[in-house]
């Protein structure tokens, strides 16, 4: 696909939406890690990231960028 059909169309060849690096960056500040503290008698709070999308994941695996998993 040329450039102008991309810029055209504003996606992708595989269907995904167009970014430019500002864009994208604002979409990868999406990602959040939450501290999650149950009500349960005894339970210990815990940390969640986000679930990248698709998209913000072939982002990532280009910039050699690993999410922590939560424990």
């Amino acid at each position: 696909m040329s450039a102008r059909a991309k810029a055209g169309t504003k996606e992708t060849p595989g269907g995904g939406p167009m970014h430019r690096l500002s864009t994208l960056i604002e979409d990868l500040a999406t990602i959040t890690r939450n501290t999650m503290a149950p009500r349960l008698p005894g339970a210990e709070p815990f940390q969640i990231i986000t679930r990248p999308t698709p998209l913000r994941w072939k982002a990532l695996d280009h910039l050699d960028v690993t999410l922590q998993r939560s424990r």
